[in-house]
């Protein structure tokens, strides 16, 4: 247990060093990725016994659901090495833990939202009427698949060596290359607007597909109600993009 407690310094030993957001932080992700293991659970359930068929899009979503738990694990890594604790309080000799853990982090929670996505459109594909739906909904599938594999190339090659994301020491070698942070930031909120599109385009999609559909009005309602709550993605897109703004400005 002793490698769980946290690690403070002589000089650290403040009562401010002692505040920490962590309970809050591994409460809400915890929180979220047992619900996601619960929802692809029942969802796996419902189609291998009582509509006795799994499709691609359900693979995908499980490979996405795995991106969820990899990233929890990631969150509690880096719970060991300064997670939720003031900056100035996490000792150098820590820093190196922590953002090996939060490079792999990156990774996991880019991929997974990546699979969410293609995960819908191959469910959705499923419903479409006419061949101008699918070959749309296949070349969103290629669009996301290009910028998961260039999400996954920017971030890994973020400093080259890709090690000096996080070995500090390496990272003042005078050969390391790395992104500034206002580079780093700009990229980052391309990608968030990017993603914000396409949230959009999926909960917007579904509407003249299912209304579209020979199906009672209940049954409509119903599809277009659960398939819309990807606005729900948008508005935490738009959220944090505006935070990233902000977010590499602050110290803390």
């Amino acid at each position: 247990m002793a490698e769980l407690s946290p690690r403070y310094s002589p000089v650290e030993d403040t009562l401010r060093c002692h505040e920490s957001n962590l309970p809050a932080i591994l409460g809400v992700t915890g929180a979220f990725a047992g619900a996601v293991f619960i929802a692809v659970t029942l969802r796996f359930y419902v189609r291998f016994r009582m509509l006795k068929f799994v499709g691609s899009d359900d693979f995908t979503m499980l490979a996405a659901m795995l991106m969820a738990i990899a990233t929890f694990i990631c969150f509690i890594g880096e719970s060991n090495w300064g997670l939720g604790r003031h900056a100035e309080c996490i000792a150098p000799s820590d820093l190196e833990m922590f953002f090996k853990w939060q490079f792999y982090h990156s990774l996991w929670v880019m991929f997974g939202v990546v699979l969410v996505k293609i995960s819908v459109a191959l469910f959705l594909m499923r419903l479409a009427p006419r061949d101008l739906w699918k070959r749309f909904l296949w070349a969103a599938i290629a669009f996301l698949t290009c910028f998961g594999v260039a999400c996954a190339g920017t971030l890994i090659f973020s400093c080259v060596p890709p090690g000096a994301s996080w070995n500090v020491a390496l990272r003042l070698d005078p050969k390391t290359k790395c992104f500034s942070n206002t580079t780093f930031a700009n990229i980052g909120l391309f990608n968030s607007i990017i993603n914000i599109a396409t949230d959009f385009l999926f909960a917007l999609l579904p509407i003249p597909i299912v209304l579209g559909l020979q199906v009672n009005v209940r049954t409509k309602i119903s599809l277009v109600f659960i398939l819309c709550l990807g606005f729900v993605a948008c508005a935490a897109g738009i959220v944090k993009a505006h935070l990233q703004t902000t977010f590499l400005a602050n110290a803390d």
